[in-house]
Protein backbone atom coordinates (compact mmCIF):
# COMPACT_ATOMS: atom_id res chain seq x y z
CA UNK A 1 0.00 0.00 0.00
CA UNK A 2 2.85 2.26 0.80
CA UNK A 3 3.76 2.78 -3.50
CA UNK A 4 0.66 4.28 -3.57
CA UNK A 5 0.82 6.57 -1.26
CA UNK A 6 -0.04 10.10 -2.23
CA UNK A 7 -0.21 9.12 -5.74
CA UNK A 8 -2.36 11.59 -7.86
CA UNK A 9 -3.68 10.11 -11.45
CA UNK A 10 -4.92 11.89 -14.45
CA UNK A 11 -7.25 8.77 -14.69
CA UNK A 12 -8.66 8.89 -10.99
CA UNK A 13 -9.25 12.42 -11.15
CA UNK A 14 -11.36 12.13 -14.66
CA UNK A 15 -13.06 8.96 -13.25
CA UNK A 16 -14.01 11.01 -10.16
CA UNK A 17 -15.64 14.04 -12.27
CA UNK A 18 -17.28 12.21 -14.73
CA UNK A 19 -19.34 10.05 -11.52
CA UNK A 20 -19.78 13.85 -9.77
CA UNK A 21 -19.15 13.22 -6.72
CA UNK A 22 -21.58 14.65 -3.95
CA UNK A 23 -24.26 13.01 -6.29
CA UNK A 24 -23.96 9.85 -6.37
CA UNK A 25 -27.11 7.35 -5.05
CA UNK A 26 -26.87 6.06 -1.76
CA UNK A 27 -29.38 4.04 -1.80
CA UNK A 28 -30.22 0.55 -1.50
CA UNK A 29 -33.01 -1.19 -3.44
CA UNK A 30 -35.05 -3.22 -0.55
CA UNK A 31 -38.53 -3.24 -2.60
CA UNK A 32 -39.82 -6.71 -3.17
CA UNK A 33 -39.89 -7.13 -7.77
CA UNK A 34 -42.10 -9.32 -9.66
CA UNK A 35 -39.12 -10.29 -11.90
CA UNK A 36 -35.50 -10.63 -11.12
CA UNK A 37 -32.92 -7.57 -12.38
CA UNK A 38 -31.08 -8.95 -15.28
CA UNK A 39 -27.34 -10.07 -14.56
CA UNK A 40 -25.06 -7.68 -15.32
CA UNK A 41 -21.66 -8.51 -17.78
CA UNK A 42 -18.88 -9.55 -15.84
CA UNK A 43 -15.10 -9.25 -16.12
CA UNK A 44 -12.76 -11.06 -14.22
CA UNK A 45 -9.89 -9.65 -13.14
CA UNK A 46 -6.72 -11.78 -11.71
CA UNK A 47 -5.45 -10.79 -8.16
CA UNK A 48 -3.12 -12.57 -5.98
CA UNK A 49 -4.26 -15.73 -4.36
CA UNK A 50 -7.72 -16.08 -6.46
CA UNK A 51 -9.63 -13.41 -8.61
CA UNK A 52 -11.74 -10.57 -8.28
CA UNK A 53 -15.12 -10.23 -10.61
CA UNK A 54 -16.57 -6.87 -10.27
CA UNK A 55 -20.08 -5.98 -11.81
CA UNK A 56 -20.19 -3.94 -15.32
CA UNK A 57 -22.76 -2.49 -16.45
CA UNK A 58 -24.71 -3.92 -19.38
CA UNK A 59 -24.66 -1.13 -22.02
CA UNK A 60 -24.05 2.55 -21.04
CA UNK A 61 -27.64 3.06 -22.32
CA UNK A 62 -29.03 0.93 -19.44
CA UNK A 63 -30.24 2.04 -16.02
CA UNK A 64 -31.62 -0.22 -13.25
CA UNK A 65 -31.13 -3.36 -11.28
CA UNK A 66 -28.46 -6.41 -11.72
CA UNK A 67 -27.77 -9.10 -9.67
CA UNK A 68 -23.74 -10.90 -8.76
CA UNK A 69 -25.17 -13.74 -8.15
CA UNK A 70 -27.80 -16.00 -7.10
CA UNK A 71 -27.68 -15.13 -3.77
CA UNK A 72 -30.02 -14.09 -0.92
CA UNK A 73 -28.02 -11.14 0.02
CA UNK A 74 -27.77 -10.02 -3.81
CA UNK A 75 -30.90 -10.81 -4.41
CA UNK A 76 -32.27 -7.99 -1.31
CA UNK A 77 -29.41 -6.01 -2.33
CA UNK A 78 -29.34 -5.74 -6.59
CA UNK A 79 -26.33 -3.62 -7.60
CA UNK A 80 -27.92 -0.33 -8.78
CA UNK A 81 -26.85 0.71 -12.32
CA UNK A 82 -27.10 4.81 -13.16
CA UNK A 83 -25.58 5.78 -16.74
CA UNK A 84 -24.45 2.89 -16.99
CA UNK A 85 -22.25 2.91 -14.02
CA UNK A 86 -22.73 0.02 -11.12
CA UNK A 87 -23.50 2.82 -7.79
CA UNK A 88 -25.21 1.06 -5.27
CA UNK A 89 -26.25 -2.01 -3.63
CA UNK A 90 -24.37 -5.41 -3.92
CA UNK A 91 -22.05 -4.32 -6.56
CA UNK A 92 -18.81 -6.85 -6.59
CA UNK A 93 -18.89 -10.41 -6.24
CA UNK A 94 -16.56 -11.31 -3.62
CA UNK A 95 -16.42 -14.04 -1.03
CA UNK A 96 -14.40 -13.89 2.59
CA UNK A 97 -11.45 -16.27 1.02
CA UNK A 98 -9.33 -15.20 4.05
CA UNK A 99 -10.91 -13.43 6.89
CA UNK A 100 -9.14 -11.21 9.71
CA UNK A 101 -9.96 -11.64 12.89
CA UNK A 102 -8.26 -9.82 16.46
CA UNK A 103 -6.38 -13.51 16.87
CA UNK A 104 -5.64 -14.03 13.31
CA UNK A 105 -2.42 -12.73 11.02
CA UNK A 106 -2.14 -9.23 10.36
CA UNK A 107 -2.15 -9.11 6.62
CA UNK A 108 -3.82 -6.11 6.41
CA UNK A 109 -1.70 -2.95 7.51
CA UNK A 110 -2.66 -1.55 11.28
CA UNK A 111 -1.82 2.17 10.73
CA UNK A 112 -0.17 4.60 7.90
CA UNK A 113 0.23 8.12 8.06
CA UNK A 114 0.36 10.56 5.72
CA UNK A 115 1.70 14.27 5.05
CA UNK A 116 0.02 16.12 2.59
CA UNK A 117 2.54 18.71 2.94
CA UNK A 118 3.14 20.65 -0.17
CA UNK A 119 0.60 19.15 -2.46
CA UNK A 120 -1.62 20.86 -4.34
CA UNK A 121 -4.91 20.40 -5.32
CA UNK A 122 -7.29 22.41 -7.65
CA UNK A 123 -11.06 22.35 -7.27
CA UNK A 124 -12.56 18.91 -8.12
CA UNK A 125 -9.23 17.66 -8.58
CA UNK A 126 -8.57 14.26 -6.36
CA UNK A 127 -6.01 12.54 -4.46
CA UNK A 128 -5.96 8.72 -3.92
CA UNK A 129 -4.84 8.65 -0.38
CA UNK A 130 -5.43 4.67 0.34
CA UNK A 131 -6.34 1.91 -2.10
CA UNK A 132 -6.70 -1.43 -0.35
CA UNK A 133 -6.93 -3.87 -2.85
CA UNK A 134 -7.25 -6.97 -2.93
CA UNK A 135 -8.59 -6.55 0.52
CA UNK A 136 -11.88 -5.33 1.65
CA UNK A 137 -11.72 -2.97 4.64
CA UNK A 138 -14.61 -3.38 7.03
CA UNK A 139 -13.48 -1.99 10.54
CA UNK A 140 -10.83 0.95 11.15
CA UNK A 141 -10.59 4.28 11.84
CA UNK A 142 -9.45 7.85 10.06
CA UNK A 143 -8.40 11.31 11.60
CA UNK A 144 -7.52 13.83 9.40
CA UNK A 145 -6.07 17.35 9.86
CA UNK A 146 -7.60 19.98 6.50
CA UNK A 147 -7.60 23.35 5.97
CA UNK A 148 -11.51 24.56 6.82
CA UNK A 149 -12.94 28.41 7.46
CA UNK A 150 -14.60 30.03 10.48
CA UNK A 151 -17.80 27.48 10.56
CA UNK A 152 -15.36 23.70 10.55
CA UNK A 153 -16.13 23.33 6.84
CA UNK A 154 -12.99 21.36 5.48
CA UNK A 155 -11.80 22.81 1.73
CA UNK A 156 -11.12 19.40 1.05
CA UNK A 157 -13.54 16.29 1.68
CA UNK A 158 -12.91 12.41 2.08
CA UNK A 159 -14.72 9.76 0.01
CA UNK A 160 -14.69 6.34 0.09
CA UNK A 161 -15.88 3.01 -1.96
CA UNK A 162 -14.88 0.92 -4.12
CA UNK A 163 -13.73 2.21 -7.69
CA UNK A 164 -12.71 -0.35 -10.39
CA UNK A 165 -13.23 -0.38 -13.94
CA UNK A 166 -16.85 0.37 -14.89
CA UNK A 167 -17.90 0.44 -11.17
CA UNK A 168 -17.94 2.75 -8.96
CA UNK A 169 -19.37 2.42 -5.32
CA UNK A 170 -17.82 6.01 -3.64
CA UNK A 171 -19.40 8.17 -1.82
CA UNK A 172 -18.91 10.70 1.42
CA UNK A 173 -18.41 8.92 5.31
CA UNK A 174 -20.53 10.39 8.25
CA UNK A 175 -17.21 12.31 9.20
CA UNK A 176 -17.41 14.11 12.82
CA UNK A 177 -15.84 17.16 13.19
CA UNK A 178 -13.66 17.85 16.28
CA UNK A 179 -14.27 20.98 17.42
CA UNK A 180 -11.72 20.99 20.69
CA UNK A 181 -8.66 19.89 18.53
CA UNK A 182 -8.97 22.91 15.76
CA UNK A 183 -8.65 26.41 15.31
CA UNK A 184 -11.24 27.21 12.81
CA UNK A 185 -10.49 30.10 9.85
CA UNK A 186 -11.23 34.11 9.97
CA UNK A 187 -14.37 33.79 7.60
CA UNK A 188 -16.63 31.50 6.32
CA UNK A 189 -14.98 30.64 2.56
CA UNK A 190 -11.61 31.45 3.74
CA UNK A 191 -9.88 28.16 4.40
CA UNK A 192 -7.15 29.41 6.68
CA UNK A 193 -7.97 27.54 9.85
CA UNK A 194 -6.83 23.59 10.96
CA UNK A 195 -9.73 21.76 12.03
CA UNK A 196 -9.30 17.91 12.62
CA UNK A 197 -11.95 15.66 11.75
CA UNK A 198 -12.52 11.48 12.12
CA UNK A 199 -14.55 8.42 11.53
CA UNK A 200 -15.10 4.94 11.63
CA UNK A 201 -14.65 2.60 8.81
CA UNK A 202 -17.05 0.61 8.12
CA UNK A 203 -19.82 -0.77 5.84
CA UNK A 204 -21.96 1.74 4.30
CA UNK A 205 -24.84 2.56 2.29
CA UNK A 206 -23.14 1.87 -1.31
CA UNK A 207 -20.69 -0.46 0.23
CA UNK A 208 -22.33 -3.17 2.79
CA UNK A 209 -19.34 -5.62 2.41
CA UNK A 210 -16.64 -3.12 2.83
CA UNK A 211 -14.48 -0.61 0.80
CA UNK A 212 -11.54 -0.38 -0.79
CA UNK A 213 -10.80 3.07 -1.89
CA UNK A 214 -10.16 6.54 -0.12
CA UNK A 215 -9.52 9.68 -2.18
CA UNK A 216 -9.27 13.36 -0.77
CA UNK A 217 -11.22 15.60 -3.03
CA UNK A 218 -11.05 19.43 -3.36
CA UNK A 219 -14.71 20.16 -2.95
CA UNK A 220 -14.11 23.81 -2.66
CA UNK A 221 -14.16 26.65 -5.99
CA UNK A 222 -10.62 27.34 -5.05
CA UNK A 223 -6.96 26.04 -5.32
CA UNK A 224 -5.77 23.85 -1.60
CA UNK A 225 -1.88 23.80 -0.86
CA UNK A 226 -1.60 21.44 1.92
CA UNK A 227 0.47 22.52 4.87
CA UNK A 228 3.14 21.18 7.58
CA UNK A 229 0.13 20.92 10.08
CA UNK A 230 -1.92 18.70 7.42
CA UNK A 231 -2.03 15.01 8.11
CA UNK A 232 -3.86 12.29 8.02
CA UNK A 233 -3.62 8.45 10.73
CA UNK A 234 -5.58 5.71 8.56
CA UNK A 235 -5.64 2.19 10.92
CA UNK A 236 -7.45 -0.80 9.51
CA UNK A 237 -8.81 -3.22 12.73
CA UNK A 238 -10.53 -5.76 10.33
CA UNK A 239 -11.06 -6.87 6.66
CA UNK A 240 -10.50 -9.70 3.68
CA UNK A 241 -9.19 -10.74 0.99
CA UNK A 242 -11.35 -10.36 -1.82
CA UNK A 243 -11.73 -13.08 -3.96
CA UNK A 244 -14.05 -15.28 -6.20
CA UNK A 245 -13.80 -18.93 -5.35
Amino acid sequence: MKTRLLLTSIVAITIVASLGLGSIPGQIVTSAYGASPPQCTTVTVPVPGGSQVATYFISPTYNGQCLVNKSSFATSNPCTVTNGIATAGYCEAVAQGYKITPNGTASLPTEEWFHFNGITLQPGQFLDMVDTTPFLTTKGHVAMVLPCDSAGTPQAKLYEGIIDAGMSTIEQPDIEYLQQLSSPGSAVGTYDGTCVYHFDIGTTTNNPMGVTDFALVNTSSQSVTFGERNTSTFSIAEGFLDTKA
